[in-house]
């Protein structure tokens, strides 16, 4: 299976909050590391963190969608740029911004995501 095909499945369980599926494609040393520059910065590890990283994420919005839509491979990482769009739960105030998440993999799971934010202070603004 290819890495982009992880990734889609990695997105499609999330969604779904089908936890059992996510772990399947994530490494035992999996860690999500959101930007300083956010409200919910920090290093999320494994399910329960990824879980946790989801709660505070909606903490700060009334509705989100994540639509991942184009993907590139490499060797070791697959990037994909995802369209965000929602309501702001403070603002009420509707967005929409893009983000290119960075998959690395190891052992033919994903190990790490690093999300780069094209306007990370939209995200407080909300």
């Amino acid at each position: 299976m290819s890495k982009i095909e992880i990734a889609k499945r990695l997105y499609a369980a999330a969604a779904a909050e089908e936890w059992d599926e996510f772990a399947q494609w994530i490494h035992p040393e999996f860690v999500i590391r959101e930007s300083a520059a956010l409200p919910y910065a920090g290093s999320y590890q494994g399910v329960d963190g990824f879980r946790q990283l989801v709660r505070a994420v909606f903490t700060h919005f009334h509705r989100l969608y994540a639509e991942p839509g184009h993907y590139m491979e490499g060797e070791d990482h697959v990037a994909a740029i995802v369209r965000l769009h929602g309501t702001g739960k403070r603002s009420g105030r509707a967005f929409e911004t893009s983000v290119l998440e960075l998959f690395r993999f190891r052992d033919g799971l994903v190990v790490e995501i690093l999300p780069y934010y094209w306007d990370p202070q939209l995200i407080h603004e909300l």
